[in-house]
């Protein structure tokens, strides 16, 4: 059973400060559950923003997302058109922004290592781009009741904790009738599976012999899989890894070191090219709490 071992118990916190106030909980699986390799986190928020302007950023996942009230806009374009009410975000490259919609807003994500996406969409992370999908016209039907699930989930909670981990344990039974159990683990996995293990710092050529492809075969099958190649994912991850050791404060020299850049200028062009800011911008902007995100006030 994929949801064998420890039960589903999500982390709730409350928040209250200039930012809005809310309710958000997530859930990781332990490395006992088989999904703990093929999901990140299962998230889910419940309040109002004061600011609606969030700046995300690559962080080498796709993602599934729920919106039980007004939905989300794209904030990419020049008239931000809403996302569709289940939809599903492509392996991102680059940062984007969301705006979220004015009074209450209850949504749930599934963040999903791209890597496995075939194990559970039945396509790869290639043929979604890096774009966001109506996720019907990708599952079908099997859309719609994840988003009945999440209704209902709420509806059953007696309160906010209550309704957070309805929501959160209703979504990852779905997610567990998705997966294909019998899927196979392609050498695409493996090379994404140490790249993650290794925070992004690690050698890919070490990675290719050991699949014993040859590099232009290697990136092909990755390419073929996620849309990009290991090098390129492995930059994404490790900036990931980097944004996250700049929220708790470490310095960009410190950080620099700590994830392997050849020095600080490697981690400026990283941050220039995935997230269109400097690190420094990046310490002076606005945090949601617990998030890498950026609130643009």
């Amino acid at each position: 059973m994929l949801l064998s071992g420890e039960p589903i118990v999500p982390k709730v916190e409350h928040g209250d400060s200039t930012l809005g106030q809310w309710t958000a909980a997530h859930w990781q699986p332990v490395p006992s559950q088989p999904l703990w390799s093929i999901v990140e986190r299962i998230w889910y928020f419940d309040g109002t923003l004061n600011v609606a302007r969030e700046r995300i950023f690559p962080d080498g996942t796709i993602e599934i997302v729920v919106q039980l009230d007004e939905p989300h806009r794209d904030g990419d374009m020049i008239v931000p058109r809403p996302f569709p009410t289940v939809c599903i975000n492509g392996l991102r490259t680059a940062s984007g922004v969301v705006v979220a919609p004015p009074g209450r807003c209850r949504v749930v994500g599934i963040r999903i290592r791209a890597a496995y996406a075939r194990s559970v969409l039945g396509i790869p992370a290639a043929e979604l781009g890096n774009g966001t999908l109506d996720l019907e016209d990708v599952l079908g039907k099997v859309a719609r009741d994840l988003g009945g699930r999440c209704y209902d989930a709420v509806e059953a909670g007696t309160n906010a904790s209550g309704r957070a981990h309805e929501v959160v344990r209703a979504s990852a039974r779905w997610l567990v009738a998705c997966v294909d159990p019998a899927a196979q683990r392609s050498n695409a996995t493996f090379v994404a599976d140490a790249i993650l293990r290794e925070r992004g710092a690690v050698s890919i050529e070490s990675l290719r012999a050991e699949t014993g492809l040859t590099r232009p075969r290697l990136a092909e099958q990755f390419r073929r899989e996620l849309g990009i190649t290991p090098k390129r994912f492995a930059r994404i991850v490790r900036f990931h890894q980097a944004l996250r050791s700049l929220r708790d404060r470490a310095t960009p020299s410190a950080t620099a070191f700590d994830l392997g850049y050849f020095d600080q200028a490697h981690l400026y062009r990283d941050f220039e090219e995935f997230a269109g800011m400097t690190p420094g911008e990046f310490l002076a902007a606005t945090h949601y709490e617990g998030s890498v995100s950026v609130a643009e006030c």
